[in-house]
């Protein structure tokens, strides 16, 4: 693996499951689950399709 693909993994990482963690914790908290239902979501949908469009180049590599 290349290190622009580890880069590029660690960023879709942190933005899929940093930002849930950073706002589970702020929920728990100030108890306004809300906040974690609204923040994160948007979070999930940026991460996840980063994550498999990194995850594709990464296998494309290989081959």
């Amino acid at each position: 693996m290349s290190k622009r693909s580890k880069i590029a993994l660690i960023v879709a990482l942190t933005t899929t499951f940093g930002q849930v963690l950073l706002f589970l914790v702020a929920s728990i908290l100030t108890g306004n689950w809300k906040l974690m239902v609204w923040s994160s979501s948007f979070g999930v949908l940026v991460g996840i399709p980063a994550l498999l469009v990194v995850m594709r180049q990464i296998r494309l590599k290989k081959t």
